[in-house]
């Protein structure tokens, strides 16, 4: 921890630029939209999180499906516009 210490304090100038670099491709990859593809991959490769996702895609569906019917919709309408907004491959209320 000294020689650590010792390091950082003659090279604060390399450590700061180092963390900016950091820092800006960090804000880059979260702004680029990778971040949520990478989170997205990396849940669904965890098995019980891509049923719980699979669930809460379905709830989505119905959930929709249930206020389209309310709002005058006939059924293969509101299947067609339900199974678009609730199966895309990015749903909004992951991140």
């Amino acid at each position: 921890m000294i020689d650590f210490s010792v390091f950082a304090s003659g090279h604060r100038l390399v450590i700061f630029c180092a963390l900016g670099l950091i820092a800006g491709a960090l804000a880059w990859w979260v702004a680029s939209g990778k971040a949520r593809q990478h989170a997205l991959l990396a849940s669904r490769a965890i098995p019980w999180i891509s049923r719980r996702m699979e669930d809460f895609q379905l709830a989505m569906i119905f959930q929709a499906l249930a206020l389209l019917l309310k709002g005058g919709y006939s059924m293969t309408q509101a299947v067609e516009v339900a199974a678009q907004s609730a199966l895309s491959e990015t749903p909004e209320v992951f991140f």
